[in-house]
């Protein structure tokens, strides 16, 4: 595979990426509006943790859901904004220098295994011009 489709493939990973996070930031919104409808409708339940022990009843979720929403929610998401950049950030160099810089083993003239570098004549600035 070529470096330019090696950076279009890492382009189309980051983009399905970053549109799985936000539809779970999104679904998740939904997910709560439901549950407070729900519970504006009549609908009573209990539920409980069994790590904690912890029982919830429907008032206490409803109540709890503005902050969930607002804040940790909302953090997680953008943690995994900051995730799949740092993932981009370091992958594209990572191509780069795999492609320009290819290392592959080779024979000496004693028969022993060493290393023989090929390099290439393009820039990663001038390749992500082309894309």
């Amino acid at each position: 595979m070529s470096l330019a489709d090696d950076i279009r493939s890492l382009r189309d990973r980051v983009l399905a990426d970053l549109n799985s996070a936000h539809d779970y930031f999104t679904d998740t919104q939904i997910a709560w509006q439901i549950v407070d409808e729900a519970v504006a409708a009549g609908r009573t339940f209990a539920t409980r943790n069994p790590t904690t022990g912890t029982t919830t009843t429907q008032v206490e979720l409803v109540a709890r859901a503005p902050v969930y929403v607002a804040e940790q929610l909302t953090e997680a998401t953008f943690q995994q904004f900051i995730t799949i950049f740092e993932s981009f950030f370091f992958d594209l160099p990572r191509l780069w220098l795999i492609a320009s810089h290819q290392v592959r083993w080779g024979e000496s003239s004693t028969s022993n295994r060493c290393w023989t570098r090929r390099t290439k004549a393009r820039s990663l600035f001038r390749l992500l011009i082309r894309i």
